[in-house]
């Protein structure tokens, strides 16, 4: 039995003449083909067969694609080759991850259109790779890139469906053009490549990746690392010139978010970034460690006014593209600036600590009296349950006894985290806490939100080069 290359020139090429690879490998089997491996999403196969006449061959290929495929004449030239070519080969068979991306999805109940973009995605990647590691030095290798990709696709993909713009089927996802479900592991999107891997890196990640105790900015430093870490993600798809990449403006992405990112991978690496961003179930501050890597490469000072300035600059960029949450914002502003005004009276300050000490204690001890007595909670079983829509009643007074006691151990956290503020040296620290957010929080006076975006966008562009 010897080994042949069927090379399938014309085929999966610019949207045009469109083979599935998993269609391909099935057909050259069942016609009897032995040891069949396609290869990307090139129209590439490699196979064993007993004929010896290559021209035969090869004309017996070009008539199963025809009648599988309903390709014309000059669009199922196919190109023989006998095993012969070593090199060839083992460049071909080295790393075959379109074989392993094909068994993939033949576990999966995608459509066959979706198949085969995601088939031609692995395709350009294999083929740009190596123009885009000469530009982004340092950034993950191709094979950790495709492999993370496939795992995906394998493992957080339970459905993904392509649809038209204004069709029926876009409804749903309204003005945008994806919808990611994570919790569903489902992704909606338009028939566009670019879009199709953005919605896959997103879907990998956790939405929050700074921790709630960072609460001002929890959320904008996170959509900013994550939004970042997406662009790079789809740049390997983007047209190459040699130089760079085409920038294709999206309604989600901006050149801010990737600029900063770019910035950041300068500053602690890329593997850094990747396992800060992969942090699922938070086993590490990486605000922290973030900060202690920027100390010891810099000093306490330069760390200070970078991980300002990134502050700074997510909220800015949260603020920019979405409205709604200039007004969130200053509604926190307004509360730290009247935190800070109490402060400025110690007399005041500590009747007001009193006061909420007597509340706090006086809730507990309610809670502990209506747990102890059975009249008391199952009066308090009705009240809540009358007041609750359907989804959220309480379905048992065992279930509202656990309830009332987390309620009781917040009430208790509150009363000692009240306490440390009597003593002088953590009153201080609060004090230097809520003066802080409020310089940060300053950046919402800005009338020109681009304009300070750009300065903050270079004042850290000149602290990475310290």
């Amino acid at each position: 039995m010897k080994k042949y290359i069927a090379l399938l020139r014309g085929v999966n090429i610019g949207g045009k003449n469109k083979i599935s690879m998993v269609q391909l490998k099935t057909i050259f089997e069942e016609f009897g083909f032995k040891e069949v491996k396609t290869y990307l999403n090139s129209g590439n196969v490699i196979f064993s067969s007993n004929e010896d006449n290559m021209e035969s061959l090869t004309k017996h290929i070009e008539m199963m694609i025809k009648n599988k495929f309903n390709l014309d004449k000059k669009e199922r030239r196919v190109v023989l080759q006998k095993k012969n070519n070593d090199k060839f080969i083992g460049k071909i068979v080295k790393k075959d991850y379109n074989n392993e991306l094909e068994k993939v999805l033949e576990k999966k109940y995608f459509n066959e259109d979706v198949k085969s973009i995601l088939l031609n995605i692995l395709y350009k990647i294999e083929t740009a790779y190596k123009d885009y590691k000469k530009v982004k030095q340092d950034t993950e290798t191709k094979d950790e890139y495709i492999e993370k990709i496939i795992d995906i696709i394998k493992n957080e993909c339970e459905e993904i469906k392509l649809v038209k713009p204004y069709s029926e089927e876009s409804k749903i996802i309204g003005n945008k053009t994806f919808l990611v479900e994570k919790n569903k592991k489902r992704i909606i999107c338009y028939n566009v490549e670019r879009k199709l891997l953005y919605c896959i890196s997103k879907i990998s990640k956790q939405e929050e990746i700074v921790k709630n105790n960072y609460f001002l900015v929890n959320k904008t430093l996170s959509n900013l690392i994550n939004t970042g870490n997406n662009i790079n993600t789809v740049e390997p798809l983007r047209d190459f010139n040699g130089y760079s990449w085409t920038t294709i403006p999206r309604e989600i992405e901006s050149i801010e978010h990737n600029l900063i990112y770019q910035n950041l991978i300068i500053l602690v690496g890329n593997k850094f970034l990747n396992n800060w961003i992969y942090n699922k179930e938070f086993v590490m501050d990486y605000m922290e460690l973030f900060r202690e890597k920027m100390e010891e490469i810099y000093s306490k000072k330069v760390a200070k006014d970078i991980i300002e300035n990134l502050e700074k600059i997510s909220i800015l960029l949260e603020v920019k593209f979405d409205a709604k949450s200039k007004k969130e914002f200053l509604t926190i502003k307004s509360e730290i600036e009247k935190k800070i005004g109490e402060l400025e009276d110690n007399k005041k300050f500590v009747e007001s600590i009193t006061l909420e000490k007597k509340r706090l204690t006086n809730e507990i001890k309610k809670i502990d009296e209506t747990i102890n007595d059975k009249n008391m909670i199952q009066e308090e079983y009705n009240n809540r349950n009358e007041k609750l829509p359907l989804k959220e009643k309480i379905f048992s007074i065992r279930i509202l006894s656990k309830i009332m006691t987390e309620e009781r151990e917040e009430k208790i956290e509150e009363l000692e985290k009240l306490n440390e503020l009597l003593n002088p040296q953590k009153f201080v620290k609060h004090k230097q806490e809520l003066e802080k957010k409020e310089k940060v929080l300053k950046i919402l006076e800005s009338k020109n939100i681009q304009s300070d975006i750009e300065k903050l966008k270079l004042k850290l562009q000149k602290i990475t080069k310290y």
